[in-house]
């Protein structure tokens, strides 16, 4: 039987100057597990609008079921406008969206049941009703991998938003800016070991261009950067994509190197190509696929 990956949380448009893309970390995640052939289950919700409708088609599209995309019929489909400063994305939110009102219904509470793996950050829980139902969701799951991406936004990541996501978790992805604000917060030097030390699994750090570190309390793994092949160098979506590489090598059971090359050759394949859910090239995909166990 096919290892059942959830992704939970939010769908939404990157607003460019000249274009609109689908994206939202939960929506990116699922995107890319399903071009590696993974099944997958995105857990979303957006609005009764032109966008909302449009984004359904959109996930449609690109192989997703779209069984578990909640219909809105009072709050907007999410946007964001992004722009692109020194070659890294600086973001603006909408305040409302869908995605903060997620039912948890007995539909999904059978689906959590089933599920090997579910993916999730701290923007859908910047409201006390995402934080909630998200928190039901973890303790309902019976999932092996519980992975946060903590995607830190300011202002809307908060320190309770923060502290939940690393209870709820066993898998933590994170990049070098939410290290250090993980340090400021908690006072922590090394945050990778302080992190394992409260029961985390597998840390996963990413470096931009100087690559990634796994980390379990027995090693550290160290894995390059790929070099970016394309004819842009958009970095939106590249750590969605590292997560969801990840994580199905982790549901998989991969050894933890070919995770992070895998993830990491993936990833430098988005950053190559405009928004966060390009269709990837299938040599790439190919050599991103784990290996049959």
């Amino acid at each position: 039987m096919a290892q059942l990956i959830v992704s939970w949380g939010e769908t939404l448009w990157d607003l460019y100057d000249d274009a609109r893309i689908l994206g939202g970390c939960a929506a990116n995640v699922a995107v890319h597990l399903a071009q590696l052939g993974c099944l997958t289950q995105l857990v979303t919700r957006v609005g009764n609008d032109e966008l909302g409708h449009a984004a359904v088609a959109a996930l449609a599209q690109r192989g997703l079921s779209t069984s578990t995309v909640q219909l809105d019929p009072v709050a907007p489909t999410g946007c964001v406008q992004v722009r692109l400063e020194r070659g890294q994305p600086r973001f603006s939110i909408a305040k409302q969206a869908a995605w903060d009102r997620i039912e948890l219904d007995d539909a999904l509470v059978s689906l959590l049941r089933r599920a090997d793996a579910i993916v999730f950050g701290t923007l859908a829980q910047r409201t006390p009703l995402g934080s909630t139902t998200l928190r039901d969701a973890i303790e309902t799951t019976s999932a092996r991998f519980r992975v946060c991406d903590l995607n830190i936004r300011q202002p809307w990541a908060s320190p309770e938003a923060i502290e939940q996501s690393l209870k709820l978790a066993n898998v933590v992805k994170l990049n070098a800016n939410e290290a250090e604000t993980l340090r400021q917060l908690y006072g922590t030097d090394d945050v990778p070991r302080w992190l394992l030390s409260r029961g985390i699994e597998v840390v996963a750090l990413t470096l931009d261009a100087s690559g990634s570190e796994l980390h379990t309390p027995e090693r550290q793994i160290f894995v390059p950067a790929y070099p970016a092949s394309g004819s842009v160098h958009d970095p939106v979506g590249a750590g969605d994509a590292y997560t969801a590489v990840l994580t199905a090598h982790l549901v998989a059971g991969s050894p933890l190197e070919d995770a992070g090359r895998a993830a990491s050759r993936f990833a430098a394949a988005v950053v190559g190509c405009a928004g966060a859910t390009p269709r990837i090239p299938a040599a790439t995909i190919a050599a991103s696929v784990p290996a049959a166990r």
